[in-house]
């Protein structure tokens, strides 16, 4: 994915798209299995890791494979939190159990 962005910034530079946008957010998504169309809160890691990637393969030019596992880990864990966070939504505030005169 790097690479091709490379070589389409070498071809023309007038029409290229930057780096931290929906194209190549939906790239990696896809790449690291993630569907953003359906969990939409993942978007912003997304970008996070092309950021982080993209300052790897400019300073090694190589991908670590830590650095995959890792980012296999963070959505993971995006997706426990995001899970974590729709169950309190769900449940009922206690504070409305709370007369007017209770408090």
């Amino acid at each position: 994915m790097l690479w091709s962005y490379e070589a389409e910034c070498n071809s023309n530079i007038l029409t290229q798209e930057p780096l931290i946008s929906p194209r190549y957010v939906r790239e990696i998504a896809e790449v690291l299995k993630v569907d953003v169309i359906t969990e939409p809160y993942m978007v912003r890691t997304m970008k996070v890791f092309l950021k982080a990637f993209s300052l790897q393969y400019r300073l090694e030019s190589e991908l670590d494979t830590q650095e995959v596992k890792y980012c296999l880990e963070i959505i993971d864990n995006e997706r426990n939190r995001f899970a974590i966070s729709q169950e309190i939504l769900e449940q009922e505030d206690p504070s409305l159990a709370i007369g007017p005169n209770e408090a």
